[in-house]
């Protein structure tokens, strides 16, 4: 369903707003993958995917002479003993920086949280360009303390040479990229989805973190949404004829990221996970991206390695220890609010 509130109109620009609950947006979705602080969680598209796990979307678009300028997606769903909750995952977005339109879309937020009965909004910002920062008032958003959020990334820039992405690696990690040659690299298919998920599932295991997506329907869902748009690869690792570790890829702009991974855990010696990693940086660089993002690390970890403090066991099997090995940037992401 999408309709226009005939009576939102904010003020003498012409700026109005559009409230969807449409699964499918074409204008909005190629408006999140052209907006410079646009991810693949503001789209449609994903909340057409969220919806098989029992999330609903409202979406409300601010546009101005036909044209979006700004806006949010809001996925929301009923928890038992506590009622309907919902998060804005990377926005509200905006096309530049204009407070009274930021304020407007603030607004509109809280009272679209209030339409909904949404008890509580968990807000994730996505990363703004602007000079000036959009600003989320503290008197009306509390800092999220009751869910955990990703709270940095690894990013590698993809424009220095090759040689100067190796040398920044840790020095044993560059090593084992030299005990590769048994293992072949490739782009998989959407028939080895099935497989990358089986692997993605061990990993999760050994990690002792619930997978996501959390079901092979939902991965196959994303796959049929975005390889139409060519926002998503899988890249596997093979010895021999057996797959032993995947990539699934999410690709917007100049951005290559390496969403998930999975290890089958075999064949430890030739590091499998390294090596397609580093063939994958080597192959995002060739395709024109200009940088490799891990999409997460453990903030705190990061920074005691960064400082070659001393290390706990916990730190050095932490994911965050194995990502850093590849050099690149520590990238601290906004901090996310509560409104309740």
């Amino acid at each position: 369903m999408e309709y226009v509130h005939k009576k939102e109109n904010y003020n003498t620009a012409g700026i109005y707003a559009i409230i969807s609950e449409q699964e499918n947006d074409e204008q909005w979705d190629s408006f999140v993958e052209c907006n410079s602080a646009g991810f693949h969680e503001q789209t449609g598209m994903w909340a057409s995917v969220k919806m098989l796990e029992g999330w609903n979307p409202v979406r409300i678009k601010f546009l101005q002479n036909h044209r979006i300028r700004g806006g949010f997606q809001i996925l929301y769903k009923h928890k038992k003993y506590f009622g309907r909750i919902g998060y804005v995952s990377k926005g509200p977005l905006i096309d530049h920086y204009d407070s009274e339109l930021w304020q407007l879309m603030i607004t509109r937020l809280i009272n679209t949280v209030k339409q909904y009965r949404i008890k509580a909004l968990i807000i994730i910002p996505s990363i703004y360009n602007f000079h000036e920062k959009p600003e989320f008032d503290k008197g009306l958003f509390n800092p999220n303390k009751i869910f955990p959020v990703i709270n940095a990334t690894l990013q590698i820039d993809l424009t220095q040479s090759t040689e100067e992405i190796l040398r920044g690696m840790r020095r044993r990690l560059r090593t084992s990229l030299k005990n590769t040659t048994e293992l072949n690299f490739r782009e998989g298919t959407r028939e080895e989805l099935e497989t990358f998920f089986e692997l993605m599932l061990i990993t999760c295991k050994n990690q002792q973190v619930t997978p996501n997506p959390s079901s092979l329907k939902s991965l196959q869902k994303i796959w049929s949404l975005f390889s139409a748009k060519d926002l998503i690869k899988i890249y596997v690792a093979e010895k021999g004829n057996e797959i032993v570790s995947g990539i699934l890829a999410l690709r917007i702009r100049d951005l290559f990221i390496a969403w998930k991974i999975g290890w089958s855990g075999k064949f430890r010696s030739l590091a499998p996970n390294a090596a397609l990693i580093w063939e994958m940086i080597k192959r995002a660089k060739k395709d024109g991206f200009k940088i490799f993002d891990f999409v997460s690390v453990d903030y705190r970890y990061a920074q005691l390695i960064k400082r070659k403090k001393p290390l706990t066991e916990v730190v050095i099997k932490n994911h965050t220890f194995f990502k850093l090995g590849f050099g690149g940037e520590i990238i601290r992401l906004p901090d996310s609010y509560i409104y309740i």
